[in-house]
């Protein structure tokens, strides 16, 4: 939660900052920076996501294991009762989640060809 705290006020900060610049008279090539940087921190950010979504996989497959030799299994139960994330019981989080980083991703090819076109010079 902490990282997708911080990495969405990196995202409103360089929108931002693109609205500044783009309404200023330094609009150069910073316009195209700025929506590249916003690339990288958002495909970076999608990708801690999913990162964090197998180490949970991997974490639940050791408990669901460890519980096959336990005389109760309570998660594997509440897994099952959950329709597997695959029902209207329960949709996992980091499903979800990974839609803000796609988002901020075609915000900035958008503005990579808007910053792209305000590069051209005016005849």
């Amino acid at each position: 939660m902490a990282a997708n705290n911080y990495l969405l006020t990196v995202n409103a900060f360089l929108v931002t900052l693109y609205g500044l610049v783009a309404a200023s008279r330094y609009n150069t090539y910073w316009t195209i920076l700025v929506p590249i940087a916003g690339l990288l921190v958002s495909l970076t950010w999608y990708r801690i996501i999913t990162s964090y979504r197998d180490l949970n996989t991997v974490k639940f497959a050791v408990i669901h294991e460890l519980e096959s030799q336990m005389p109760a299994a309570l998660y594997d139960y509440e897994w099952k009762k959950a329709e597997k994330g695959k029902g209207d019981a329960y949709h996992p989080l980091s499903h979800l989640e990974r839609w803000i980083p796609i988002i901020f991703i075609i915000l900035y090819v958008v503005l990579c060809f808007v910053g792209g076109f305000a590069l051209v010079p005016k005849v």
